[in-house]
């Protein structure tokens, strides 16, 4: 698993636990439906300040979906 899919999983789970459906939370970080859902599949590479746009949109630090993803899946990034 690269670190897109690691990511991408993260942030899924995240805005789940948040109970935001995707077409909103597409809406908020300014991207098309169809993006968000390669994003989540990790099938889409992101800046930095897109994934601050989305920790922002999840309300948590950018550097804590990071950590996230590495304890989920144990990896280095």
């Amino acid at each position: 698993m690269d670190i897109y899919q690691q990511l991408g999983k993260t942030i899924r789970a995240l805005r789940r636990v948040r109970n935001i459906p995707e077409e909103i939370f597409a809406e908020r970080i300014n991207v098309s439906l169809n993006r968000l859902k390669r994003i989540e599949e990790g099938k889409s590479r992101i800046s930095i300040m897109l994934l601050d746009k989305i920790a922002e949109a999840l309300n948590i630090d950018t550097y804590k979906i990071v950590e996230l993803s590495k304890k989920l899946y144990k990896t280095d990034i």
